[in-house]
């Protein structure tokens, strides 16, 4: 079922645009455009964060803290 996903997205997005009377390789492509603007955006936050839990997992500072926090 999963692999049939994005052909049948992809599908409705056509059959709509058709409806429509739109282009729907610029509609497809203006989105993919804003959506990589987004993860431009996104990525620099997700890898300092990433590095950041890195960090304290390997310094065993988040395990520190989570015995810390649980219950006895």
């Amino acid at each position: 079922m999963a692999e049939y996903i994005v052909p049948l997205l992809l599908a409705a997005i056509a059959l709509a645009a058709l409806r429509k009377r739109e282009n729907a390789y610029d509609i497809l492509t203006d989105g993919a455009r804003e959506g990589f603007k987004m993860l431009l955006t996104i990525a620099p936050s997700l890898v300092v964060l990433l590095s950041a839990v890195g960090m304290l997992r390997a310094s065993g500072a988040l395990e520190s803290f989570s015995r810390l926090l649980s219950p006895a």
